[in-house]
């Protein structure tokens, strides 16, 4: 998800339901994409509208897989949209907060300069660090 208001409201409910979340780049190629999706285990990726179904044909087609394999469900939002439109209310119902304890709550990968990209945990005090 590129940077936004949308990227923001996602990053911090995802952290105030107590889960991790992982940074994928709207412009990394489309093997890169499903490699680290796949690699990560990830269970949903949340984007905004522009950035999954955007000019670029070949994010079309790698969400559209991802949603036809059944191997990560895609959420696409919008501010300019309602989102409980979309979405029925019980599904959107507050709080999620979570009692566990989470070791990480960001998941960055690495260029893969020597192979494969590694993933990398962060913290809660090094996420600061990280410009939206």
């Amino acid at each position: 998800m590129e940077p936004s208001v949308e990227y923001i409201v996602a990053v911090l409910s995802i952290l105030r339901c107590g889960e991790a979340f992982m940074p994928l780049d709207p412009t990394w190629p489309k093997s890169r994409i499903l490699s680290v999706v796949s690699l990560s285990k990830a269970d949903l990726i949340i984007g905004c509208e522009s950035s999954i179904w955007g000019n670029c044909c070949h994010r079309l087609d790698t969400f559209q897989r991802l949603i036809d394999d059944g191997s990560c469900p895609v959420l696409s939002i919008s501010m300019k949209n309602n989102i409980k439109e979309q979405f029925h209310s019980s599904l959107l119902a507050w709080p999620c907060e979570s009692e566990n304890v989470r070791s990480f709550c960001y998941l960055m990968y690495t260029s893969g300069s020597t192979g494969k990209p590694k993933g990398v945990c962060g913290t809660e005090i090094g996420e600061p660090s990280y410009r939206v």
